[in-house]
């Protein structure tokens, strides 16, 4: 699979190379490309494949054809009670390929208008975020305990899997300690209080990991600073202010040595800034700029959390970046990933519908004989079949690949490197393991964000609806419990890519 996926991934890449190198603008160029062909695929099937489907049942077809709808709804019921099972069979059928058609159109609409996810700026404005001022507090919150929650999940499953596994010795009677009777316990049940996922996201397993873009332009300190969450910011508000205590410290120091007294206290001058030692939680800009005062508006790099890459095109950070794709005309990231994936999957089963059913159309385009379809061309449907033929195809192949590396815990650019780091891993003859992956199931939960922890259903991944992610760009739920300190394992700092290594591996 990865092999024929890596086929498929690259001819896109070329194709759209020369598209770029043809027009100059090759996303919103794609886009127009990708509306046209969706249009005209949708209006051949329905005007030509959709009978062969589904027929319309004779009664019906006379009705229609009296024009009058007097005689329409008259004449409705009785023509459908003669011909039961044809008539819901074309009703089933049209309903379900109005859906499929539907969904392509909203996912694609989705991918295309839903932002990415910038460090700057976050999500989407229609998520209703809150990352900075009052009540700002209650939604990081929110989201580090559900990354926490889903940690500490994984990690009963993890333990309840290596008890069920491990051999008992010869002979020996059941374990039945205390340890494996909470663990069993604990996995049947998902439930997480509050207390128990505040003590693990406080943990280094959990802990978040940022570093600096010097890719990026350079922003104002406010502006960095009020992107961090807020125990990244007060992390950095209480530096600042012990530095500024022990500058305080030093001054009376040297006042109290030049009048002929050397002894100090360690905690003077601590009193006055107690308040700018405070929780950062809940601050708004002015807030931020108070107590960085004359620094506020220095440059500097923005921030960049872990899972976060740098685009060349876009030329910004996007959160969980996965790749750019000019058929979006932006970047695939944290924000638009469920409804990028979900569009490729439905569009690759309406190409299933149409090639299965087309073929009946298809031979009589090709034919000499009298065209009955007046409103479409022979060359649509020609067109439209070839397309669905090898676009299905390449879709298919693209969303199952897709698919399998969330269920691995990765994105495409993370399991480009993780790749590389399993193979710096074999030299150094050490285990690599993926600090995202916690669980083949629980991944691909996490990427629709649905299951125990989530308020949205099993169902909903079919649902042509605006599902937020689980995610807030800074906290993911990890592997715990095996000293990785929130860090791949076999991997240590200096190894790992830099995004120009990244975007090499990624074009070999």
């Amino acid at each position: 699979m990865r092999s024929l996926a890596l086929v498929v991934h690259r001819s896109f890449r070329k194709f759209e190379a020369c598209a770029d190198w043809l027009t100059g603008a090759a996303g919103p160029v794609f886009v127009l490309l990708c509306l046209f062909l969706v249009g005209v695929g949708v209006w051949t099937f329905f005007s030509t494949m959709f009978p062969y489907l589904a027929p319309f049942p004779p009664t019906l077809a006379k009705l229609v054809k009296t024009r009058s709808p007097i005689h329409i709804i008259l004449g409705l019921l009785p023509a459908l009670a003669q011909h039961p099972w044809l008539a819901l069979r074309w009703v089933l059928a049209l309903s379900g390929c109005a859906f499929i058609v539907y969904s392509i159109g909203y996912h694609y609409m989705m991918a295309v208008r839903e932002p990415p996810g910038s460090v700057l700026d976050g999500l989407s404005d229609e998520l209703g975020e809150r990352r900075l001022g009052p009540g700002s507090e209650h939604w990081w919150q929110r989201h580090r305990r559900r990354a926490a929650r889903e940690s500490v999940v994984a990690l009963r499953r993890r333990q309840h899997k290596s008890l069920q596994n491990e051999p008992p010795l010869p002979l020996a009677p059941p374990r039945a300690t205390p340890a494996a009777t909470t663990i069993a316990a604990r996995v049947v049940s998902t439930v997480v209080d509050d207390d128990e996922a505040d003590e693990a996201a406080e943990s280094d397993d959990l802990f978040t990991i940022a570093k600096m873009c010097h890719k990026c332009p350079r922003v104002a300190l406010w502006r960095a600073l009020a992107s961090l969450p807020p125990e990244l910011r007060e992390v950095e508000r209480r530096l600042r202010s012990v530095k500024k205590v022990e500058q305080q410290q030093s001054h009376q120091h040297q006042r109290k040595s030049a009048n002929g007294n050397g002894h100090h206290s360690p905690v003077d001058g601590w009193g006055q800034d107690q308040d700018t030692v405070q929780s950062a939680r809940g601050e708004t800009e002015d807030d931020i700029r108070a107590w960085l005062g004359d620094e506020a508006d220095n440059l500097v790099p923005p921030p960049k959390p872990e899972r976060t890459h740098h685009c060349s095109v876009c030329e910004t950070c996007v959160l969980k970046f996965d790749h750019h794709c000019p058929w979006l005309n932006q970047c695939v990231g944290l924000g638009n990933e469920r409804y990028f994936l979900l569009f490729m999957a439905w569009l690759s089963l309406g190409c299933f519908v149409v090639v299965c059913s087309g073929f009946p159309v298809v031979r009589q385009s090709i034919s000499f004989g009298r065209w009955e379809y007046r409103y479409t061309p022979r060359v649509f449907v020609l067109l439209t079949y070839a397309l669905c033929a090898i676009m299905g195809f390449a879709l298919a192949v693209m969303s199952t690949w897709q698919a399998l590396i969330i269920a691995w815990g990765e994105t495409s650019v993370e399991n480009s490197d993780n790749t590389h780091y399993r193979e710096v891993c074999r030299r150094k003859n050490v285990a690599f393991t993926n600090v995202y992956d916690v669980g083949f199931l629980h991944n691909l939960e996490l990427y629709f964000n649905v299951g125990a922890q989530s308020r949205h259903g099993y169902l909903s991944i079919l649902a042509p609806w605006r599902i937020e992610p689980y995610s807030d760009g800074w906290h993911w739920a990890k592997t715990m419990g095996m000293g990785l300190a929130g860090r791949h394992e076999g991997i240590s700092p200096d190894d790992e890519l830099t995004d120009d290594e990244e975007q090499a591996q990624e074009d070999r």
